[in-house]
This record gives C-alpha cells, sequence and structure tokens, in this order.
C-alpha cells in the first residue's frame, strides 16, 4: 500500500503542471463549460482512473522497463512512430515547464534564469535516483494540494453559480483534457510501475491518485464558478481568485505555481533519461544534460506559445494512446 500511494502521490505532483495549478486548464476545459462542465469533471477523473489502471496494467504485463519499451511492446509495427512522437512531446512538456519557471521568476521578481535555475535543479534530483524522485513527490504534494484547494473552498463557501453549457462541447472538452493528461501520465506509469507488486496495487494508485485529482477538480472549479464571470477574464484565475479572497496567502500560492511546474518537469525528465540510459549507451548524467538541454531549447519558444500549439495535439495523441492500450494485445 505503501508503494500504491508513493507512486500516487507522484502522479498527483506531475498532473498539477502549469496549466492545472494557473487555473487556466480548469476554466478552458470545466469552467466554461457550466453544468456540462461539471459533468465533464466527473466524465474525465473516470476516463483518467480507468485509462491510468490499463497502462499501469499493461506495462506490468509486458514488463516494461519504459516509456518507450512500453510503446514498443503494445505498438508493435507502430512503436518506432509512437515513440519518437511521445518522446518529442515530453520534451515539449518539459520545456512548457521551464518556460512556465522563465516566466514565473521574471514577473515575481524581475529575474532572468528561471528556467536554467529549474533545470539544473531538476538535473540534481534525477542524478540522485527514483527514490529521492518519489521522496519529492510524496513531500511536495499535500502542500500543492492543499494550497490550490484552501482558498478555492473559501471561496465557494460565498455561494456558487454554475451557468447553463453545452452538453456535447462539455463533455468533448472532458474527454481531450484527460486523453492530453494520460497521455502525458505514460512516463509515470510506465516508468515506475515496477515499485508495484500486484494487481490491486495499481489500483489503488491509479484510483486514489485520480481520486485526488477529481476532487481537486471540482473545489477549484466550484471556486472559480463563485467568481462568476470575473475568471474568464483573468489571465491565471487561480492567481486573481486567491488575490480577491485570500490576499496573504498570495506569496504561498506563486510557490505553488512554481513548486506545481518543477514536479511535472521533473517526472518528463526522469522518464526520458530513464529512456536513453535503457536504450542507448549514455550514463545518466550526460542523458540528463541532453534531455534538459532539449527541454530548454524549447522552453526558449516561450510559454503561452507552447501552451497553445501543443497542448490540443497532444490530446489528440492521448486519445488515440487509450484506444491503443485497451484493445492491443503484448507482442
Amino acid at each position: 500500500m505503501r508503494e500504491s500511494m508513493c507512486l500516487s502521490l507522484l502522479y498527483v505532483a506531475a498532473f498539477i503542471g502549469a496549466g492545472f495549478a494557473s487555473g487556466a486548464e480548469i476554466q478552458a476545459f470545466f469552467v466554461e463549460h457550466g453544468r456540462a462542465g461539471l459533468f465533464g469533471i466527473l466524465v474525465s477523473t473516470i476516463i483518467l482512473a480507468g485509462g491510468s489502471g490499463l497502462v499501469l496494467s499493461k506495462a506490468m504485463e509486458v514488463s516494461a522497463v519504459s516509456y518507450s519499451d512500453f510503446l514498443y511492446k503494445i505498438g508493435g509495427g507502430s512503436g518506432p512512430v509512437l515513440d519518437g512522437l511521445y518522446s518529442l512531446f515530453s520534451v515539449v512538456g518539459l520545456g512548457v515547464m521551464l518556460a512556465g519557471c522563465e516566466s514565473l521568476v521574471w514577473a515575481s521578481f524581475g529575474l532572468r534564469g528561471g528556467g536554467l535555475v529549474t533545470a539544473s535543479l531538476v538535473g540534481l534530483l534525477v542524478y540522485r535516483g527514483a527514490d529521492t524522485v518519489l521522496s519529492f513527490g510524496q513531500i511536495l504534494t499535500p502542500f500543492m494540494v492543499l494550497s490550490l484547494a484552501v482558498p478555492s473552498a473559501l471561496s465557494a463557501a460565498r455561494g456558487v453559480t454554475i451557468p447553463e453549457g453545452g452538453v456535447s462541447t462539455g463533455i468533448a472538452s472532458a474527454v481531450l483534457y484527460a486523453s492530453y493528461n494520460l497521455c502525458f501520465s505514460i512516463g509515470v506509469w510506465a516508468t515506475f510501475h515496477r515499485r508495484l507488486k500486484s494487481n490491486s496495487q495499481v489500483w489503488s494508485a491509479a484510483v486514489f491518485g485520480n481520486t485526488v485529482v477529481g476532487a481537486l477538480l471540482l473545489t477549484a472549479s466550484a471556486g472559480l464558478w463563485s467568481r462568476d464571470t470575473a475568471a474568464a477574464s483573468w489571465e491565471m484565475p487561480m492567481l486573481g481568485l486567491v488575490s480577491e479572497s485570500v490576499q496573504a496567502f498570495t506569496p504561498v500560492f506563486r510557490c505553488t505555481l512554481y513548486t506545481s511546474m518543477l514536479t511535472t518537469a521533473l517526472a518528463h525528465c526522469y522518464a526520458m533519461v530513464e529512456r536513453l540510459v535503457q536504450q542507448t549507451t549514455l550514463n545518466s548524467i550526460t542523458a540528463s544534460a541532453v534531455v534538459l538541454g532539449l527541454g530548454l531549447l524549447v522552453a526558449a519558444v516561450g510559454f503561452g506559445s507552447l501552451v497553445r500549439l501543443a497542448y490540443p495535439v497532444i490530446g489528440l495523441m492521448g486519445l488515440a494512446l487509450l484506444f491503443l492500450v485497451a484493445g492491443r494485445r503484448s507482442v
């Protein structure tokens, strides 16, 4: 049970990236769709829990040692293409988080180099190994969850008005959201599944992790709905909510934004480093330098541009992978 809990907490830490913690994803995929978005939270949580369980079960079944090995074994002849695409999107995901850290440090302190400092910290943690990565997620996840949930709950306690919304667009949005997050989660599940020893542990990790995610989605959405239409005009809705509701909490929330991007970057980087170490002659230090160097190059594009361009494509890929994992026999 302890291993399931540790892996669940790492998954949640990786899940709460910049888009989630800032509220931008929650606003776009759920809050804007009103009551359909409320139902969409349930749909997303079910897809994420079921999809995570399937990925973990399949990874154990084929004895995958990395996400690349996993994709080769479930993809058959499509394995090289899937591996290449997933590696590309993982680098983009890492770049998004490093770009976000750069932007946050600049906005908060007027200093450059936030992305480089974050990359250095990620490299150090990856070098320390899997136990350090898991412990880091285990320590930071409760802090991130509480710092998102508490101000949202306080705001929602003042009254929530959920507008009407189109059911079809709300459900489609929820499916897309779950799909791209499931796609990103393959790196975590396929890399760390060896920590789990039984099918019950697999499903405990999948269900617990995504129950936390679903509850946090619901709480944050309620908080944003309580602000009526104001949240739609905020670039970072959760930061706007915190600033209006619990202003003294704003510095803590900025720390939450940073740690959310740091932990997501760490999960992406570790998965890619494991892939390189397992399938090339590179050692972990060289592999980390390569991965983080690529991430910093991608980060130079800018946070906003990366989010707009990359995430919809990743969502479609995640949906395709979900069907592949559910239907493909191991090879």
